[in-house]
């Protein structure tokens, strides 16, 4: 139960190619544990090269929070000064780099677009808000509660199926 987070790797440079952005930079954290934003992070990269964009990652072994954020979005600019695009492995990169931005003078959107993942709280309340991708968190809850109680009143799945919750950008 859930959704394919390699899907949401694919949605994001689309997303930001459609917005004339050419230059993107995947910006994530311990992707070497967490095995959902590495699937994120390839399907970035997999879409962007395929649509002919630029497309790099700059990451951190460490735990996701703002200050590796402000941290991967100062490397990137260093190290590709073009970036016009910024996917995030979650949103709390995101803030990191929103923050950066802003100690930087850098216009979000207009000069970098900057998206994030999970829908955070505090998304909607940054400045500028942050665009970001939504999982079916309550969707998600539901069908395992009722896949649960299926399951205690004796009733048998006749098959194994993938039930896909998808997700909002």
């Amino acid at each position: 139960m859930g959704f394919h987070h390699d899907q949401v790797g694919v949605a994001v440079p689309e997303h930001l190619i459609q917005q004339g952005r050419r230059n993107l930079v995947f910006l994530g954290a311990r992707m070497h544990q967490d095995r959902r934003a590495k699937q994120r992070c390839d399907g970035f990269l997999q879409a962007a090269h395929a649509a002919g964009a630029v497309a790099k990652v700059a990451e951190h072994p460490d735990t996701a929070s703002a200050e590796i954020g402000s941290m991967l979005l100062a490397e990137a600019l260093r190290l590709h000064p073009d970036t016009d695009g910024i996917a995030c492995s979650n949103d709390h990169i995101a803030l990191g780099a929103l923050f950066a931005c802003e100690r930087r003078k850098i216009a979000v959107p207009d000069r970098l677009a900057v998206v994030g993942f999970g829908d955070l709280s505090f998304s909607a309340a940054c400045n500028p808000p942050l665009t970001t991708i939504r999982p079916s968190g309550d969707l998600i809850g539901r069908e395992a509660a009722r896949l649960i109680e299926d399951h205690l009143n004796g009733e048998k799945p006749t098959e194994s199926r993938m039930i896909d919750t998808r997700f909002t950008l």
